[in-house]
């Protein structure tokens, strides 16, 4: 699973290079997506999947448990009338807070 600190890190390699450069070349953007390595239609598609990854994060189920949610993927337990407040009011919890992968819907 990509962490948080990973996502963080690709994202500022992916910031910093282009405000150095307008266009990115395919070599430098596998290279920041992946790491160093040679070029070819392989590496374009493992890009564009890590990619994917970094985006989209992994998902797990809430499965019913008494007064608790129970993550699917870690088994933490979550209190069902938990409660997350904004300067709005109530905000839904929408990962778990132990593994960080989001509740299905």
């Amino acid at each position: 699973m990509i962490s948080n600190e990973e996502r963080k890190i690709v994202a500022a390699n992916l910031r910093q290079y282009l405000k150095k450069y307008e266009t990115p070349d395919w070599r430098a953007f596998c290279n920041i997506i992946l790491g160093s390595g040679r070029l070819d239609n392989l590496r374009k598609a493992q890009a564009f999947d890590r990619l994917a990854d970094l985006i989209d994060r992994p998902t797990a189920k809430q499965e019913h448990n008494g007064a608790y949610w129970r993550c699917s993927h870690c088994g933490a337990f979550t209190r069902k009338d938990a409660v997350v407040m904004d300067g709005l009011g109530v905000v839904p919890l929408r990962c778990c807070g132990n593994c960080g992968r989001e509740w299905d819907s």
